[in-house]
């Protein structure tokens, strides 16, 4: 095994899983020289760093000073709202206690099903789209536009805007991912932040004087039974912001997985539609492409005094990723057959794919949500799917904040059932 070089390599990174386990096996916890980073990787240390905020900071390990920062500031300053604050993600207790019982209010299971209809719809049209062409890029025209028009449709962005959403997507994902090269860049991507927070603004502004009952709507007026102060006008356009991002990207690599597992393994679909309880399996089934095909493979945390995992001791102030994809295919959790797809493994929801402690994803009922019905609808609707072309090394790309490279696209042949 390479001692450091495999997580800097995008061909090892397209398939982690035998490097994952060979770190499991030989060196759970170990400083890795290379990215500056003490690694962790089975399910127990990957759950106990994501879940013990007083012992592993979340806003430490993000909030770092950006190239270009000052630059991009500068724009938002003078055409925005001026420079994004600190919010969930990017926040430790106590003030992510806050600002997270402010935000579960939003996304109450109430809410997510009052949005089932809409993502039954869009998901619908898109993949009647997608049966009708001999070949379809199933990543850029299905799971993209997807989660992308739910999200903008619990944000109030109209559906026509997708592509403004995308185009925000990327400046936001710039700045995040340090990727920013000169000035000028920084000055463009500063004036599409701007945007982006005049237009969400707006909204929360509409609500102030007209109650909704929407997301916006549920943020401006959340009141908690603690008493917590409300959220202000600026805490809920950074809120909104990392939604429409963070809100979409993540599903987008799930829904695509779904697909790429069905195309190469036909046999589940057929064994989907005949099964007699449907709803169950098709729930177990999500939850496992979840575990092997996690759209985060690490969240990274910073020490704050030396702290004991497993059998190591990490420093204080140490950078530490925790890598999710490994620890969900761990023989001491998931049994010897972990790296295999099992559609009835009944702890399979046991994964990390969504994180876990306060920091849980707050966004994973409506995920769950999405799995669930767009597998619903490939096995009413396909009655055979195929890739068309084989995939490559082009066919992947990096993912920001992620040491983690996912499909770009995905060509299929998809035939409608008779």
């Amino acid at each position: 095994m390479s001692e450091t070089s495999s997580f800097l390599d995008p061909a090892t990174l397209i398939d982690p899983r035998a490097f994952f386990r060979s770190l499991r096996d030989e060196k759970p916890v170990y400083f890795d020289e290379t990215l500056g980073a003490w690694i962790v990787t089975r399910h127990q240390e990957v759950g106990y760093v994501l879940s013990t905020p007083d012992k592993f900071s979340n806003r430490l390990a993000y909030f770092t000073r950006n190239n270009f920062e000052a630059e991009v500031n500068e724009v938002l300053t003078r055409d925005g709202i001026g420079p994004f604050i600190e919010v969930p993600p990017m926040t430790d207790p106590p003030a992510h206690t806050r600002i997270r019982r402010l935000i579960n209010l939003a996304f109450s299971s109430r809410r997510i099903k009052k949005f089932q209809d809409y993502i039954e719809d869009i998901s619908s049209r898109l993949l009647d789209s997608a049966i009708e062409k001999d070949v379809v890029d199933f990543v850029a025209d299905v799971a993209v536009p997807m989660p992308v028009a739910v999200i903008a449709d619990m944000l109030c962005v109209p559906e026509e805007r997708s592509d403004d959403i995308k185009r925000w997507t990327r400046a936001y994902t710039a700045c995040a991912g340090n990727r920013i090269k000169d000035a000028e860049e920084a000055r463009q991507i500063g004036a599409e932040l701007a945007e982006m927070q005049n237009f969400i603004m707006g909204h929360i502004k509409e609500r102030r004087n007209h109650a909704e009952d929407d997301v916006l709507g549920d943020l401006v007026n959340a009141r908690t039974a603690e008493g917590d102060e409300p959220l202000s006008d600026e805490e809920i356009v950074a809120i909104a912001a990392a939604f429409l991002v963070a809100g979409h990207e993540t599903s987008t690599v799930a829904v695509t997985a779904i697909a790429k597992f069905f195309a190469e393994q036909p046999d589940y679909v057929e064994r989907l539609r005949n099964s007699p309880k449907q709803e169950e399996d098709i729930r177990q089934f999500c939850e496992e492409i979840m575990r092997l095909n996690p759209p985060v493979k690490m969240l990274p945390r910073v020490s704050l005094t030396d702290v004991e995992v497993g059998d190591t001791v990490i420093p204080g102030e140490s950078f530490v990723l925790s890598v999710m994809a490994s620890g969900n295919e761990d023989d001491l959790v998931f049994g010897s057959d972990a790296a295999q797809f099992c559609p009835g493994r009944k702890n399979a929801n046991k994964h990390h794919s969504f994180g876990a402690g306060p920091h849980l994803c707050v966004g994973n009922m409506l995920a769950r949500a999405e799995l669930k019905t767009i597998t619903r609808l490939l096995v009413e609707k396909v009655d055979s799917i195929e890739i068309a072309e084989e995939l490559s090394f082009e066919s992947y790309e990096p993912v920001v904040l992620d040491i983690n490279m996912q499909l770009k696209k995905l060509m299929l042949r998809m035939d409608g059932r008779k």
